[in-house]
């Protein structure tokens, strides 16, 4: 970069940089200040024009995205994209470092394929009991499996020519 601000002050006021260079204080109100305000204010807009044509190509790319894919798709491409990522993780193809990035990236892509379809991402049950209805459900359980083993009791000293379960007919 070339200086073409030519410095005001008088040679004594210059002062040696640490690293190399002249550095040269500016006067309030000097023209050597004017000629730097206005360089910086050039700097700026030559940098805000930049980020504005640096958004507009990022928009103009998300446009092009948004029409070559249509919403109705979301769901299924992100369900597919899941899919083809475990597999992928799954033969070696893709490295994680960590568990935690690829479960991340799957989570949501799955979180996206549900909410698409109209599934809920997550569910939780609240439920309320009394206690005298879990009583009564452990007894009726309870009957329930007695009943089951009565159904199928061997006998105490089952010999291996009694059939099992009640049946008087002889194995075949």
């Amino acid at each position: 970069m070339s200086n073409d601000i030519e410095p005001l002050l008088p040679p004594e006021r210059s002062v040696k940089g640490a690293f190399g260079g002249t550095l040269h204080p500016t006067v309030k109100g000097s023209e050597r200040a004017r000629q730097l305000a206005r360089r910086s204010v050039a700097s700026r807009e030559a940098k805000r024009a930049a980020t504005r044509a640096d958004t507009d190509a990022v928009a103009a790319h998300l446009r092009r995205i948004i029409d070559a894919y249509p919403r109705d798709q979301l769901g299924p491409a992100a369900a597919a994209l899941a899919l083809d990522l475990i597999g992928r993780v799954a033969r070696g193809e893709v490295k994680v470092r960590h568990a935690q990035d690829a479960s991340e990236l799957i989570r949501t892509l799955v979180d996206i394929a549900r909410l698409e379809q109209g599934e809920p991402t997550s569910a939780s049950v609240i439920a309320h009991v009394d206690a005298s209805v879990i009583a009564a459900r452990v007894a009726e359980l309870q009957r329930s499996a007695r009943a089951a083993l009565a159904a199928v009791a061997v006998p105490a000293d089952p010999s291996p020519m009694a059939p099992v379960g009640g049946d008087d007919q002889p194995a075949t």
